[in-house]
């Protein structure tokens, strides 16, 4: 009944469908105002869409029958998320129209209610003249997550003629020498993240000259590290060193414009010789350490930021006499976000003494400091 009524509800944009049970009778959505809809069935269910205006579809497939949904509705859609539980449909994708789509996001992965097959993709050979190649020139945003690590070369290779391409993901790949030319052909991408990739050629770099936020993949900043990239603002590093010392003064030598940086998910703890060169980054404006064991000392050895505007520490387990420094460090800074830490309550000397937050706040007047659900204090005696 709730299906049938969707006609009647007049302003009804976006609709989600998640259904555990088999609909025997099949669904069949006919609206005049829909432009969203997500569609999950857990169990194999014929639907029909007749949504002119539909132009988002977010889509699990499990069953043939919801690829053959996607490829009557695919021509008209602007963004495509498809999540996979098995390859055995992947290969039915690359027979979609796709000329007005613009963000493409596909996931691969194991749905644990369901028997998971391996049989192969039987993809089809790449071809200039097939309705894929030809459609999929527009396309500006896509997103490739394999976490079942099954996708290679060959499917990658069905989007190298997505020549529109300003955003690209590539998570959990092989980055071998073949990747890192595709990834080189989409001359105006903006936005790289290659999160999971494990590189597998030593020789082959990329070079994106246009890059502006670049997700790094795991332990490669060789990747990128010979050629400067001036219009790069943006980086999210991970590193598995002990000796951190050189790191900042690394990652200062290959994008000197960065007014963006995150750290996480090191192997080691950040020690207290990882900001030593800090000073390098002129024109960081924010700082994020988020997800790993940090020194105490870590700011007590960073030169000072008279720049920075930012600090963010997220999910990081610490001394709270790491805030000691933090002032006299970053004497602009407006806004210090401390989010799910545990810092534990060091003293400084031997008369158990150790910073609070009232003594920072007394030190700071234009900082605020929160936690994901409350804020701490907030100073106004300047803006914040």
């Amino acid at each position: 009944m709730v299906v049938a009524n969707i006609p009647n509800l007049l302003h009804l944009t976006e609709l989600k469908i998640s259904a555990n049970e088999a609909l025997t009778n099949g669904v069949h959505i006919n609206s005049a105002c829909l432009e969203k809809i997500n569609i999950s069935f857990y169990q194999n269910s014929l639907c029909r869409l007749n949504t002119p205006r539909l132009h988002t579809l977010h889509l699990t497939v499990r069953y043939r029958s919801e690829m053959d949904l996607l490829s009557t509705v695919s021509a008209q859609l602007i963004e495509l998320k498809v999540s996979f539980i098995s390859k055995d449909h992947v290969a039915q994708l690359f027979s979609c129209d796709f000329s007005s789509l613009k963000v493409l996001n596909i996931l691969l992965k194991n749905d644990k209610y369901i028997s998971y097959r391996v049989s192969p993709v039987l993809l089809r050979p790449l071809d200039r003249t097939g309705i894929f190649a030809k459609t999929i020139v527009g396309l500006e945003t896509l997103r490739i997550v394999d976490i079942c690590h099954i996708f290679d070369f060959d499917f990658l290779q069905m989007f190298s003629y997505a020549k529109s391409l300003k955003s690209l993901t590539i998570n959990y790949f092989k980055l071998t020498s073949e990747v890192s030319e595709l990834i080189n052909g989409f001359k105006g991408l903006t936005y790289l993240n290659l999160e999971g990739c494990q590189r597998m050629d030593a020789t082959k770099r990329l070079e994106l000259s246009s890059l502006q936020t670049l997700v790094m993949p795991y332990k490669q900043l060789s990747l990128f590290s010979e050629t400067p990239m001036y219009m790069l603002t943006t980086l999210y590093y991970n590193n598995t060193a002990k000796d951190q010392t050189h790191f900042v003064k690394q990652i200062a030598n290959a994008f000197t414009n960065l007014t963006f940086l995150c750290l996480q998910h090191f192997d080691n703890e950040l020690d207290s010789n990882a900001f030593l060169h800090l000073n390098l980054l002129t024109k960081l404006r924010v700082l994020v350490i988020e997800k790993m064991s940090v020194s105490s000392h870590i700011f007590s050895n960073c030169p000072s930021m008279p720049q920075l505007e930012r600090l963010v520490m997220d999910t990081i387990v610490t001394e709270v006499s790491i805030l000691d420094a933090i002032p006299s460090r970053f004497p602009v800074l407006q806004t210090f976000v401390i989010s799910n830490c545990f810092l534990y309550l060091i003293p400084t000397d031997s008369a158990n003494r150790y910073m609070t937050f009232d003594e920072l706040r007394r030190q700071m007047p234009c900082c605020r400091i929160s936690t994901k659900d409350s804020t701490i204090f907030t100073n106004h005696s300047k803006q914040s």
